[in-house]
């Protein structure tokens, strides 16, 4: 990866008598934006600030492994370990818990090192180290381990982008779909009788209507717990994932409905004239 600098940081590293320290930018698919740094306090550069971890308990602390570029079309590779025990958060939610979830999935990150002739000052810019996306993550009980790869990984989509399969080549309220995904979302209060296997809703819809979709507990001892709904009968909610812990009656959770991805399905929805897929594509052991 080809690094530029400026002049007046070409200058400062020749004095060889500099503090440095790095940028972390995360930004998640919902947008949201997390600027964390290594260094012992904030860095204010080009109009943002990058936070120390000691500026927040709630903010993990955050470390990069070596960072492995190669020549050619090779992916570049970094892990990143963020860490802070059950106090450290992302938007509420236990930093493990969040990255369970899938919160990282798909993140874009930006790593910069900053060097400055004293403390705080980032006059003299910053050297892009690396720039890509997270490609898995690893969570465990104090810690989160963020696997990076570089955006030569955009090389590998399969190309074209849309395949010659029966069922739509779009994702459920993405743009291509066009519904949305907020409007369709629906507050729902656990009521008697509920397991972790099975949780009886307050607003019941017909069956199979949040089959595909999602459950996030927002209040009681799951709060913060998402998982995908495997089926849905009577206004029971089964989810995929057993609950960590039992419900208790009157907790909230917001459940979100989910599409088979079929033309049928589609028409469920109304929305046929925004399926993008071949329905009528005949199986590949058809013989002609």
């Amino acid at each position: 990866m080809m690094r530029t600098a400026s002049g007046a940081l070409i200058t400062l590293l020749a004095t060889g008598t500099y503090f440095m320290g790095d940028l972390f930018t995360i930004i998640l698919k919902s947008g949201t934006t997390y600027r964390w740094t290594n260094f012992d306090q904030s860095l204010t550069y080009s109009s943002n600030t990058w936070t120390a971890s000691s500026d927040n308990g709630t903010q993990p602390l955050i470390s990069r492994g070596e960072i492995r570029n190669a020549v050619g079309l090779e992916v570049g590779t970094c892990d990143l370990t963020l860490s802070g025990g059950q106090s450290a958060t992302i938007g509420g939610i236990r930093l493990g818990m969040f990255a369970a979830n899938g919160g990282f999935d798909g993140a874009s990150v930006k790593i910069e090192r900053v060097f400055m002739a004293t403390a705080g000052d980032t006059s003299a810019g910053t050297l892009l180290l690396f720039q890509g996306q997270v490609a898995s993550a690893d969570p465990g009980a104090t810690t989160v381990v963020l696997h990076l790869k570089d955006i030569a990984e955009y090389l590998s989509i399969s190309m074209p982008r849309n395949l010659w399969q029966p069922s739509c080549n779009n994702q459920f309220c993405d743009a291509g779909c066009g519904l949305s995904l907020a409007g369709l979302t629906q507050a729902e209060t656990v009521q008697a009788g509920s397991t972790t296997t099975s949780i009886n809703g307050s607003v019941v819809k017909t069956d199979g209507y949040f089959q595909y979709g999602t459950m996030t507990f927002l209040t009681g001892a799951n709060a913060g717990f998402t998982t995908p709904v495997r089926s849905y009968t009577g206004g029971a909610f089964i989810p995929s994932l057993a609950l960590p812990n039992a419900p208790s009656t009157g907790d909230t959770f917001s459940a979100t409905p989910g599409c088979a991805r079929t033309y049928a399905a589609c028409g469920g929805w109304s929305n046929t004239a925004n399926f993008n897929g071949f329905p009528y594509v005949p199986p590949p052991e058809t013989a002609f």
